[in-house]
């Protein structure tokens, strides 16, 4: 859903004459660099748990690799992901803000 707004948003943008570039580069970028491979990493964990599901390990009830599968979702959560948002969520909160002002407040203010 937010890949489908921000493209509708960076569409709208160009048809009015702004550079969807710019506007991505102030808006999303600041934060997105940590909140995007946050997304992806814990849809990969969520993955690699259905997945256990399908092919327990060897030796293993599916209970067990289901298991160990959740334990190391849970330490990619906490040790990886969680530092990432919170990261980005300092990122959207602190510099965006000042970044879209610098980059774009010219262009608003004609």
């Amino acid at each position: 859903l937010p890949v489908m707004l921000i493209g509708y948003l960076l569409a709208s943008v160009s048809m009015v004459g702004f550079s969807p570039l710019l506007l991505f580069g102030a808006l999303v970028l600041p934060h997105g660099i940590f909140e995007i491979p946050a997304m992806l990493l814990s849809g990969a964990a969520i993955l690699r748990m259905g997945a256990t599901l399908a092919t327990p390990n060897q030796g293993e009830t599916i209970g067990e690799s289901w298991l160990r599968s959740f334990a190391d979702w849970a330490k990619i959560m906490v040790g990886v992901v969680l530092p990432l948002l919170l990261v980005a969520a300092f990122m959207e909160v602190i510099v965006t803000p000042r970044v879209a002002m610098m980059v774009l407040g010219g262009i608003f203010m004609r």
